[in-house]
């Protein structure tokens, strides 16, 4: 039986290797719980388990962070990142957590295709806003 170290290292591997082949904009926590536990042959229900993930998640899109270009509210910033080679524009929910800001699971990455796209249409997504005004 495998130590509860020998384990957290197993599920470490594991989880880094998921989120580098994952579409970071659909996959969930809960997925990549899931994939780890059955890669590193770790019971779901250790208590250790489900913080310990989170953190590992937490951590690599902290890394995966590169500029905040803006903040678009107290929690929401806009930054642009390099992953895997790509640019992406990010729109991330934000934390404080011993006292660096750190980008949550919740947000959206576009690509420089779906950013071009999304600028091309922001005239008709004014008139949309207006029109509701």
């Amino acid at each position: 039986m495998a130590s509860e170290n020998e384990e957290k290292e197993a599920v470490r591997v594991a989880v880094k290797e998921i989120l580098s082949e994952e579409d970071m904009d659909v996959v969930t926590e809960g997925m990549v719980r899931k994939k780890a536990a059955e890669r590193a042959g770790v019971e779901v229900s250790a208590p250790w388990f489900k913080g310990f993930v989170k953190q590992l998640i937490q951590e690599f899109v902290s890394a995966r962070q590169d500029e905040i270009i803006c903040q678009l509210s107290g929690k929401r910033n806009v930054s642009v990142q390099n992953f895997r080679g790509k640019a992406l524009v990010s729109i991330r929910e934000y934390y404080e957590k011993d006292g660096k800001t750190l980008p949550s699971s919740k947000g959206i990455s576009l690509t420089i295709d779906q950013w071009e796209a999304l600028k091309k249409e922001l005239p008709a997504i004014r008139q949309a806003i207006e029109s509701l005004q």
